[in-house]
């Protein structure tokens, strides 16, 4: 592991986290589930944190997320632990978020929750608790 690079405090404390890259730019999204509040801010070089480029309030809390590519477009999925709702929305350039093409509710919930690509398909881990 190499030096720390940044450190302080965050507006907005937040539970769930993922990174993702568009257009050769990283960004960083979270979200508070307590307070249903979400964020997206680009990641620079040198592991410094820039300002938001999108952020919003949710209906009900996410407890997991992951971003995930189809197609070259990405998008992330992410799901309520208590309700079992989830639904998958676009991460577009810019660090804004897009449509949500999709919904439901899973009789499980998956408290632990990820994506691996392996020979260019995608496979998702979701462990049910």
């Amino acid at each position: 592991m190499g030096k720390e690079t940044s450190r302080g405090t965050c507006s907005q404390p937040h539970h769930v986290a993922f990174s993702f890259n568009i257009d050769d730019r990283t960004y960083y999204y979270g979200h508070n589930v307590e307070r249903r509040y979400w964020f997206i801010r680009e990641l620079y070089e040198g592991g410094k944190m820039g300002p938001e480029t999108a952020h919003g309030h949710l209906r009900q809390p996410f407890h997991v997320a992951a971003p995930f590519e189809v197609n070259s477009k990405l998008y992330y999925y992410t799901q309520n632990l208590d309700t079992k709702f989830w639904y998958i929305q676009e991460l577009l350039p810019g660090g804004r978020m897009g449509k949500k093409p999709v919904n439901g509710n899973w009789i499980n919930g998956y408290d632990v929750l990820f994506v691996s690509e392996i020979e260019e398909k995608s496979y998702v881990f979701a462990k049910s608790y």
